[in-house]
């Protein structure tokens, strides 16, 4: 059944959207359709919005489609929680604690930047009430998967799954009071990214965020310096915080989480070496109002 977002309660929740090809608002939302003003038309799977159609997420990073079942998510779970070292999942712990206790817990909106298998929102759910949560990211099928995942934890809370990228996202300007993410430095381009959030953000808006740093004079940096993805500001200790002011954002609170020697561990994404310093960081950064 197609539904008038006009004359509906879905208004509310879809009224900060915008239609990637136009920017025009959508009109009306079925099960397995979304259109906007203009008539451009995108799928919904398995209550996914695919907003975004262009930018494709890299191979490399593709979880493929056998995590669109739950039960394989926990199971990979299950696996790198074998193969992770113990200060590792502390790290973990830490960085997705400190943003969940620096948000607005009740009757507020929220974007989650990256969703992934939905390890922010797995902790974020049960400290939320009657809030409207959007969960982007580009891989599709993660999405699916990650949704059915939490339907027991959404409480009092609307869940709004959107195939969205974090440079190129399908909101209005100054149409978001809070945006979350866990690992703000996998997304590549990083700074684009920021930009993007900037913009979605109300004035005074908050994003919260977690991230890891590296020394500038290690085997990791050097690395990242012979791929297609440089580092940025935003992989090395001490850079970043000119970069968010450039940008228009205030750092209300920062917190180091760790700071020290890593061990090499099998589920690197960026093959370091035993003895490297890395640095966890949390974050809230405000946008100024102008």
């Amino acid at each position: 059944m197609t539904i008038n977002i006009k004359n509906t309660k879905t208004n509310k929740i879809h009224r900060v959207l915008h239609c990637l090809y136009c920017n025009k608002q959508f009109r009306f939302v079925s099960s397995n359709k979304i259109i906007c003003q203009n008539s451009h038309e995108f799928s919904i799977d398995e209550e996914v919005l695919i907003l975004e159609t262009k930018i494709k997420l890299p191979k490399k990073f593709v979880w493929g489609k056998k995590l669109r079942n739950p039960k394989e998510n926990l199971l990979l779970d299950e696996t790198q929680s074998t193969l992770a070292k113990p200060k590792s999942k502390l790290r973990m712990e830490k960085m997705i604690s400190f943003i969940v206790n620096n948000l607005t817990k009740n009757n507020t909106t929220i974007l989650d930047i990256a969703t992934g298998r939905g390890l922010l929102i797995r902790n974020l759910l049960p400290a939320t009430e009657n809030s409207v949560i959007y969960l982007t990211d580009l891989d599709t099928d993660v999405l699916v998967g990650t949704n059915k995942l939490i339907q027991t934890l959404h409480g009092k809370n609307t869940i709004v799954p959107i195939t969205s990228s974090a440079t190129h996202l399908p909101f209005n300007n100054n149409s978001i009071p809070i945006v979350v993410c866990f690992g703000i430095n996998n997304v590549r381009k990083t700074r684009e990214a920021l930009i993007e959030i900037w913009r979605i953000l109300k004035p005074e808006g908050k994003l919260i965020f977690s991230f890891s740093l590296m020394d500038q004079n290690s085997p990791s940096f050097d690395w990242l310096q012979t791929q297609n993805d440089k580092p940025n500001s935003f992989d090395v200790i001490d850079k970043w915080q000119m970069e968010a002011k450039n940008m228009g954002f205030t750092i209300f609170k920062q917190e180091i989480l760790f700071d020290g020697p890593v061990e090499k561990a099998e589920l690197d994404l960026i093959p370091r070496e035993n003895g490297e310093r890395f640095q966890d960081v949390g974050v809230v950064l405000i946008k100024k109002s102008t």
